[in-house]
């Protein structure tokens, strides 16, 4: 019998690990389509829009399945007031930085704003262990900042690789604005997330998302010259791309931060940046450099070696309890 329990109890965790590292694949994937999308697209769309019609369809769907799993009750946790106002500064952090994002394409190619976006591990790492009193080992502070290191050599690398007025820097402000509210977000929702008394998932990216559609209606109100009729002015084909991959990507993220961490979000994000420099290289956007192809070796290397040491851990504490 305690040889079955045994046997049980190594067949659940196999379970747990390889559902967690297929979340994590499907994570990736989304997130590359985001930039590839941003990049492609036309941007002749008013970005709020977008970010509006995103809002709308995640709320759609979360009161959908809150109905179906909770009834009425569960839309009414959904448009309750009260929770979607406790949340509201977590969906302007939200806000602002999807916003950012997407101001920042017009001025930067995608792989560079991946680039760029890299500051967010140090930031979550830090802030984590300030606001969720977060705990990480000697040797997991020294994979983030070998992770850190690892890209600032790639970002190093790839602008020694390009001409100066390939990236217009009038882009980095929307930058700095996409990562320091995409951490401060993520952070805040990861703490509404895990609280002993939280709402069901479903209910809390619905709150969130409705707080978004607030503080953009706000945004579009004061936009000089914008008609509600002139909404969908500029759309087209690429644009509804934009919106489904924001749509996939708001909804992993949430699924990502409440299953696993803020850090092993933005560690997993680390992974699509060689993905990207991959597809670079493939459509000849970029030539390739060992030294680049090596410094995305050592992103993998040490993005690989946190999850080991992340998960050998998650599994003595399992053991330990």
């Amino acid at each position: 019998e305690q040889v079955q329990v045994a046997e049980a109890t190594e067949d659940a965790k196999a379970l747990f690990f390889s559902w967690r590292a297929l979340l994590v694949v499907v994570y990736i994937i989304c997130d590359i389509s985001v930039y590839i999308a941003g990049d492609r697209a036309t941007h002749r769309y008013t970005t709020q829009t977008v970010l509006i019609a995103n809002a709308l369809c995640s709320i759609l769907i979360g009161s959908g399945l809150s109905l179906a799993q909770r009834g009425p009750e569960g839309v009414y946790d959904c448009f309750n007031p009260r929770n979607v106002l406790r949340l509201f500064p977590v969906s302007a952090c939200f806000c602002l930085s999807t916003l950012g994002l997407l101001l920042a394409f017009p001025h930067m190619d995608g792989a560079f704003i991946k680039l760029l976006g890299q500051m967010k591990l140090p930031l979550t790492a830090l802030l984590s262990a300030i606001v969720l009193n977060r705990r990480y080992t000697v040797v997991q502070w020294q994979l983030i900042m070998l992770i850190c290191v690892a890209c600032t050599c790639f970002t190093a690398l790839k602008l020694g690789a390009v001409h100066v007025g390939s990236s217009s820097l009038l882009g980095l402000p929307f930058v700095v604005l996409w990562v320091v509210g995409n951490v401060l977000g993520t952070l805040f929702s990861e703490r509404a997330f895990k609280e002993a008394k939280s709402l069901p998932f479903t209910t809390i990216m619905t709150n969130l998302r409705i707080g978004e559609v607030f503080t953009l209606c706000m945004m579009l109100a004061t936009k000089p010259g914008f008609q509600t009729r002139h909404f969908f002015h500029g759309w087209d084909g690429s644009t509804a791309c934009v919106l489904f991959t924001l749509l996939g990507d708001a909804w992993l993220s949430g699924l990502m931060v409440k299953k696993l961490s803020s850090v092993t979000t933005k560690i997993s994000k680390c992974c699509s940046l060689v993905v990207l420099y991959a597809i670079a290289l493939a459509t000849g956007k970029q030539s390739f450099v060992v030294s680049q192809a090596l410094s995305a070796m050592m992103i993998v290397e040490s993005t690989a070696l946190f999850a080991t040491v992340s998960l050998k851990r998650d599994a003595a504490a399992r053991d330990s309890s």
